[in-house]
């Protein structure tokens, strides 16, 4: 566990191949933002922790480098609600007629986020 919260946030978006650019406009933040949380020079509101830790599906530990367990704690879901995330990527995700591929799901998702989260 020797992971900083900038080191984590770097990695993941690395992982995505996202630029700071493309995931500030995700969350709602600069990209100089976004930047100075990697640099550690700033650090973000608790909301923008939990919205980044529910992007990446990681627990908050993870992302802080308290713990080497990405997964979040799981949370049972009320009969007939959904999340959307396993949703798009448990099933076939049709858009005017046309299968989505897992890249395509992927983006539409991203997009989602992007515009719930501003």
């Amino acid at each position: 566990m020797t992971s900083s919260f900038g080191s984590r946030l770097k990695e993941l978006r690395k992982e995505k191949r996202l630029s700071q650019e493309e995931l500030g406009t995700i969350i709602g933040v600069a990209q100089s933002t976004l930047g100075s949380y990697e640099r550690e020079t700033r650090e973000p509101s608790i909301e923008g922790l939990l919205q980044l830790a529910h992007y990446f599906e990681v627990s908050v530990d993870y992302l802080l480098g308290n713990s080497d367990l990405r997964e979040p704690a799981t949370t049972s879901h009320p009969y007939g609600s959904y999340d959307l995330h396993q949703l798009f990527h448990d099933n076939e995700v049709i858009l005017y007629g046309r299968s989505l591929s897992e890249d395509e799901k992927q983006r539409l998702l991203d997009i989602s986020l992007g515009l719930f989260y501003r």
